[in-house]
């Protein structure tokens, strides 16, 4: 019943338009408030989930790709931001272990995957999915035939995103190891491209962020 009335007054207030959105939002809210009130097994946290979802179905799939792309650099600057953070504080010979600790606080707190692949042949043959293999492939042809390594946004099937970003060295303790290191694909100065970042998260996320 809930969901009827929620698609009722969906429908009646694309054609007044959203000068009236508030209204609808409290008249709405309101009527699942009094429905709850009926109902105590209702869940609260399902019928709110259910009132997010319904308020961002006007999307186009150029606004979400759009939000998509923002949030694949917002989420990679805080990614970077935190890893220097943890590389201030290790005291471990590599930045491996710090990274580790990066990646895992971006999974644990922001329900992202992000990977540093270097742009070699092993680096591909670690990558189990089938989106991630292609871009990689596409990436590594830019790369030895010096071409731009621009940035790129791929959904991978209708749930999930794939945002990935060259990997420039700019920061000077980074640029301390990797200018010393020999015969590695991660060898480098100071404005090199090194790598490339990627990172997946879902379509939910991005979807949701229209309403946060």
């Amino acid at each position: 019943m809930i969901s009827k009335l929620i698609k009722t007054w969906r429908i009646n207030l694309s054609k007044i338009g959203y000068s009236l959105k508030g209204i609808f939002l409290f008249v709405l809210a309101f009527g699942v408030f009094s429905a709850c009130r009926q109902n105590p097994g209702a869940d609260p946290g399902a019928v709110k989930e259910e009132l997010r979802e319904r308020e961002i179905v006007h999307l186009t799939e150029g606004q979400i790709a759009g939000r998509a792309a923002e949030m694949g650099d917002s989420l990679l600057l805080r990614a970077q931001i935190e890893f220097l953070a943890e590389l201030g504080k290790s005291k471990d010979s590599s930045c491996i272990p710090a990274w580790n600790r990066t990646a895992a606080m971006m999974k644990n707190k922001f329900s992202t995957s992000i990977q540093r692949l270097p742009f070699s042949v092993q680096a591909r043959t670690r990558l189990k999915n089938e989106k991630e293999v292609q871009l990689m492939d596409a990436y590594l042809y830019n790369y030895n035939n010096s071409l731009p390594v621009t940035p790129n946004l791929q959904k991978d099937g209708g749930k999930e995103f794939l945002f990935s970003k060259a990997l420039i060295l700019s920061d000077a303790a980074c640029q301390k190891c990797h200018s010393a290191v020999s015969n590695s694909p991660v060898k480098g100065l100071k404005g090199d491209t090194i790598a490339l970042w990627m990172l997946r998260y879902s379509r939910k996320q991005v979807v949701m962020s229209f309403v946060e």
